[in-house]
This record gives C-alpha cells, structure tokens and sequence, in this order.
C-alpha cells in the first residue's frame, strides 16, 4: 500500500517513569542497560519535555502522574486536571462547591430513605495525587452531619508520600473526624491491595473481603497496627487489610463512595463491589448496595453505570479527533494493568472510536510475578505494532508501556532495571521494522520517576514520581533527521509536533506546538 509521506507509519512509544536526570547516582534508568535507546537517542532527534505541575494542568509543585501526562499528550493542550478542580470544591470556591454537590446530596438522600450507612473508600494521604485525605475527612464530616452512619475504609499511601508516613496521617485524620459523631474508621489496609495498579486477584480479593465481610484480622486500634507492620520491614502500600473492631461488613442497602481524584487504580474493586461481569472476582456474599459513586469518573466501562459527583468536561480538539478528520487509521495499543490511558485519547467521555481507530488491550499473563518479573504484555505490544507495520494496516500506532513506572512505584531499583531492559528489547523490535519497511518512531515519557530513587531517611528506595522533564525523540528517514532539529518544549507538543510531521492540520484547540526547526536557521535552540 502506498503511503502518504515518507514518514508513515508513524509509531509513538509513551514510557512510563522514564524521567531525565543527568546524576547517576540511584537512577534505575541509566543502570539498565538500554542499548536502543542509547543507539536512538544517539542518531535521532532529541529534546526534553517539560512533565510536571503547569506543563500538565496541574499545581505549579505538583509532580507528573500518568493519567496528566497522557491527557496532555491527547489534547495538545495543558487544561486542568481533576484535582484543581476538586480542590477548589472542597475548598468552597469556584461554581461548585462540595456541600451543594447534587450527587453527593442524592447519594445521602438514597442511603438515608433506606436507613442504611454509607462506606468511604479512599487514600490516606497528604500527597494530593490520586487521593487526599483532607476530602475523606470533608465527606465524612457531611454526611455524618446528615445523620448517616458513616464507615471509612482507609487506604494507606506509601508510594506518593513516605513509605512510612501513614501511621501519622492516620492519626492525624482520626483527630480531624473526632467531631463526625456517626463516622467511624472500618478497615485499614495498603494502596496495592484495595488499589493495585496490576489487579492482582488475590491483592484485590483480601481487600475485597475485609470491605464487604469484615473478612480479615481484627484490631482495637489501627494505628498501633499499622506501626506493628513497620516493625516488620513493611511500607504503608503493603499493609495487609485488618478490620477495626465493631466492623460488620457491608449490609443490605448499604451505600459506597470512592473518594479518589483519579479512579482507574480501584476498577477492580469497584467492579466487584458493583457485580461487574468485567472482572473475575466475585464477592463471597453479594450485597444489594443502595448506590454506588465515585468521586472522579471510573474508567469505561464502569463509568456507564457508576455515577460521579464530578463530572469530565467533554474536550474537542484531540489527537485522535485530528487524525480521524484527516483520514488516517489509527491503532492504540496498552497493557491491561492501565487500560484507562487509552481512554485519555477519548477525551470528553466518547465511549466508541473515530472511523479508523481501533484500541487493544493486551492481557498481562506474568502480572502476578511482577516483582520478580516486571514483563507485563511489553514484547506482545511491541510485537502487535510490527504486525501492524508489516501489514500496512495503521497510519499511526501509539503503544503504551507502564512497566517502567509501575516498577518504580514498588521503589525497587532493582525492578526498575528490569523493566528497561525488557522495554528496551521491546523497542528494538519496533526499530527492526521500521528500519526495514520505512516509517518514523517517537518516543516519550508520560512522567518523571525512576530517574530519581535516591533513598529516604528510613533507608527506602524513593517511589513517588517527580517533576522531571522526559525526553522526545524522533527517528525517522535520513532526509527527515538531517534537514530538522527539535526544541525544548512540554508534552502538549507531542500531538502538534507528530501531526506536522504527517502534515495533518493542527486543531484551533490545540495550544500546544511543533517542536521541529531547521538545522540551517535553528538548530541552536535544539537540546
């Protein structure tokens, strides 16, 4: 088939955690022995992309998530993140402040005509990322304040904030609930079993059971407990789910609210606790639940039947709006432990694909050996998009790999090489093919972390991600790589920069730029 440009196909590789930082010293990346990437980084054209706080919609300190980084990549643009947003509800400003949030007053009308209670599942955290405490304390304090019996299922941080910080932040949120006289703390336990980014099933499955049959060790107190788990070498991600005693379980027109500022990480267990046929574990004992919402949308397909306090803003503009107006057939490849970035290119809450764009999510058969293992789907992806290649099939291919990021999150250098290396390998392979058949390669990172593990005061490995910038590079024909450069910008000049180079008009919407100069006039700009 012949194509448009000698530039086609065009494949974007988005690298999880693959931040830039010059030291060496406890940086997972640049002890993996990454020979592509070297060799690409070496013959390509390279920047560095701004993929923290503003860059991506978020506070100007805040550090780049996955979730900012690949919306920023499919908008071409930095709107807000959720979090801004919600902050400002939370703290009475704005248009839409928390106490007058209708489906929050429709949650707590439904539990209270029932006379059931309502659970809060959320983080235990300062950090601010995919949850914060201070909301789970605002919430709590409403709806007991409505007279509702409120339980609250706190999930431990661990990767966001210290590895050891939660006995504190517990604490401090049980004194900041003390006034809630109809709020009580339920279950305590680690962010990698209610929310495990791999959805383990025996993780998910004990969090599961401690939430909704109070199936789990019992304390009087949960913050002795949690400093007991210290003792043991544990972070707080770890800490095995223990009920509080007085805990039941979920009862018969029983209400939930999942207090997260990003939902993807508990889709499994929201999709248990709802009786989602999309999921393989199944609660021992079913519980017809009032309702069910969450803070933030879930991903597709829960989000068709979950409601959310907030809604998302439907956004035009996109990368994939773009591409699909322009007539070219686009493939969007993830694993299936971060199905959800695939839903940032559908943006706006579209649930069905432009003509011409198909998305896959490919299973993830070693998840459950990850930390010995962190593979994941990495060299099935890789092999998908040389297929795709060498059928002529797809004008652009983007292939997301969440493995670097999801190792660094664990705060295992160790792991994290690993990771690079099989990323690595599964980068060689798309190489091959383009090489061979013709056609251009970009590579990026969503969002700093792995770069920088240098250990905290305890002695552990640093797992949080960072405000790094992440490399662009751009490998391609000859003629392309001799005649330009690239200069310094932010991951919303991902989108414009890959539509100027398949000569694609860029969106009125898009704020975001093309990256490309010419050796001859601006090469001095070029990183």
């Amino acid at each position: 088939m012949a194509r448009a440009t000698s530039t086609e196909p065009v494949v974007l590789a988005i690298l999880d955690g693959w931040g830039n930082r010059a030291e060496t010293e406890a940086n997972a990346i640049a002890t993996a022995k990454t020979p592509i990437f070297n060799r690409l980084a070496a013959r390509g054209l390279r920047t560095m992309l701004a993929a923290g706080g503003e860059a991506v919609g978020l506070a100007p300190d805040q550090p780049g998530n996955v979730e900012a980084g690949h919306r920023a990549i499919g908008l071409g643009r930095t709107e807000p993140q959720f979090a801004v947003r919600i902050n400002a509800a939370f703290a009475g400003d704005g248009n839409e402040p928390i106490t007058q949030n209708k489906a929050l007053q429709n949650l707590i009308l439904k539990a209270r005509s029932v006379g059931g209670a309502i659970h809060l599942v959320g983080l235990i955290s300062p950090a601010g990322v995919e949850g914060h405490q201070y909301h789970l304390a605002v919430l709590a304090a409403l709806m007991s304040h409505e007279n509702v019996q409120v339980w609250i299922h706190a999930i431990l941080d661990g990767e966001d904030a210290d590895a050891q910080s939660g006995a504190d932040c517990l604490g401090e949120f049980l004194n900041d609930i003390e006034g809630a006289k109809n709020a009580q703390l339920a279950t305590v336990m680690g962010r990698r079993y209610a929310f495990d980014r791999l959805q383990r099933e025996g993780q998910v499955g004990l969090a599961l059971k401690a939430i909704s049959e109070a199936g789990a060790v019992s304390v009087d107190y949960a913050v002795p407990y949690v400093a007991e788990c210290y003792e043991k070498g544990l972070c707080d991600a770890d800490i095995p789910p223990a009920i509080v005693s007085g805990y039941g379980g979920l009862r018969q027109d029983d209400a939930l609210l999942l207090a997260l500022l990003r939902a993807d990480g508990a889709t499994q267990l929201m999709a248990a606790l709802s009786g989602s046929p999309d999921t393989n574990i199944a609660l021992t004992h079913p519980v017809e639940l009032s309702a069910i919402y969450s803070l933030t949308p879930l991903a597709y397909p829960l989000r068709e039947t979950l409601p959310s306090l907030f809604d998302e803003t439907r956004l035009n503009g996109t990368l994939s709006e773009a591409l699909a107006a322009a007539g070219k057939r686009q493939l969007y490849l993830t694993d299936e432990v971060s199905p959800f970035a695939l839903g940032t290119y559908q943006l706006g809450g579209r649930p069905a694909p432009f003509e011409g764009e198909t998305h896959l999510v490919l299973p993830s058969p070693k998840r459950q050996q990850f930390e010995k293992k962190p593979e994941l789907a990495a060299l099935d992806l890789a092999n998908e998009a040389v297929s795709a290649v060498k059928a002529g099939s797809a004008d652009v291919i983007v292939v997301h790999m969440p493995n670097i990021g999801l190792a660094a999150r664990h705060g295992d250098p160790a792991l994290v090489k690993k990771a690079a290396e099989i990323v690595d390998k599964a980068l060689g392979k798309i190489t091959a093919i383009l090489e061979k058949r013709g056609g251009t390669l970009i590579i990026t990172g969503s969002h700093g972390n792995a770069e920088d593990m240098r250990p905290d005061e305890t002695g552990k490995a640093n797992a949080r991600n960072t405000r790094a910038a992440v490399p662009l590079i751009v490998d391609g024909p000859p003629a392309l790589l001799d005649a330009l450069a690239l200069k310094p910008g932010r991951l919303a000049d991902v989108a414009p920069t890959l539509l100027s180079l398949l000569q694609v008009p860029i969106p009125q919407e898009m704020t975001g730029s093309p990256l490309f100069v010419t050796n001859e006039t601006e090469a001095h700009e070029a990183v």
